[in-house]
């Protein structure tokens, strides 16, 4: 008989100890998947596509941030003409976005331009320093902030992979779109590192894509003999005709983007962008809970990938070194 009252005990204790941890387990996935508990209005400023990355809506899901559940997303794209992109700014400042994800340097500088009181993400900047977006990459002193590729940092590594490739290259092609800070960044770091490589650069601007065939035929006369193709989203855009050109004129080029070496292009190496796109809706999640922009460092990238298409080399009838095959992260059959 008295194990009956001992036995009814223990069973109020693990059921009390079940609905505490019931309890417990329910409020955090309530506040992990509904942050701030009601719908949040962020706007995305693109000067390629008006598609949201994959990645970065990965990272808001993961953090509790779902499209039509707590999220709106208002996406506009320039689709390649720059010059669009502040108009496109002021609609979303008047739509009263509570932040602004910026998909590179210019779509952030021209977001800026329209307000220095929406807080605006950048998802990726090759030197977000450099282009005036932040003060310092430690406290960016603005309302500007989000993660660096620190793209351009990486040029002179690049040029030596070209190299490698082919030993004897001196005529280098650096194809960009001109009046881009990454462009503009890009040649600078060309300035400095080709000289010392025995290269002559030169540069062929990109500006929309009936200009592509254009520049090709300008270094068929040229007699380029390989070609550094700049991180920027109108060529990003344009890499499946780019590889298709630069395997017709025997070309080998070199790439920051994994992307374009998918496409068919030779070697790609540079931080690798969907770790970086992931890592951006940390900054949009800490900003909507209250975090100034100005506060939150500029992190640079901590992941590298090295990407060779072996099936372009031999279609160039090119021998790819061994040293620089066993490097590879990746290499495309």
């Amino acid at each position: 008989m008295n194990g009956r009252p001992l036995l009814k005990l223990m069973v109020e204790k693990v059921s009390v100890f079940v609905w505490v941890v019931a309890a417990i387990l329910t409020e955090t996935a309530v506040g992990h998947a509904q942050p701030g508990g009601r719908t949040h209005l962020i706007g995305y400023l693109s000067n390629s596509t008006a598609e949201v990355s994959v990645e970065l809506e990965e990272g808001l899901r993961h953090l509790g941030y779902v499209r039509g559940r707590n999220l709106r997303i208002e996406a506009r794209s320039s689709h390649g003409d720059h010059r669009k992109l502040p108009g496109l700014a002021r609609e979303l400042v008047e739509l009263g976005c509570e932040v602004i994800i910026a998909n590179s340097s210019t779509s952030a500088i021209a977001a800026r331009q329209m307000t220095t009181m929406i807080p605006i993400v950048f998802l990726v900047s090759a030197d977000p320093v450099g282009s005036g977006l932040v003060q310092s990459l430690s406290w960016p002193g603005t309302n500007v902030t989000g993660p660096s590729a620190m793209s351009v940092d990486f040029v002179p590594k690049r040029l030596e992979l070209l190299r490698e490739v082919r030993p004897r290259l001196a005529r280098l092609a650096v194809l960009s779109n001109p009046g881009q800070p990454v462009s503009v960044q890009t040649w600078r770091w060309i300035g400095r590192s080709a000289p010392s490589l025995g290269i002559t650069a030169k540069q062929y601007e990109v500006r929309n894509p009936a200009e592509v065939k254009e520049a090709f035929k300008a270094m068929t006369t040229d007699r380029i003999e390989g070609v550094l193709v700049v991180n920027d989203p109108l060529l990003v855009g344009l890499r499946a005709e780019l590889a298709q050109l630069l395997a017709s004129h025997r070309l080998p080029a070199v790439f920051e983007e994994a992307r374009f070496a998918e496409a068919g292009g030779l070697i790609a190496y540079g931080p690798h962008y969907p770790a970086i796109f992931r890592r951006a809706a940390s900054y949009v999640d800490r900003i909507l809970r209250g975090a100034s922009p100005a506060d939150l460092p500029v992190e640079q990238p901590t992941e590298f990938r090295l990407i060779i298409n072996a099936r372009t080399a031999r279609a160039m009838g090119l021998a790819l070194p061994a040293a620089l095959l066993a490097r590879a992260d990746r290499v495309i059959e």
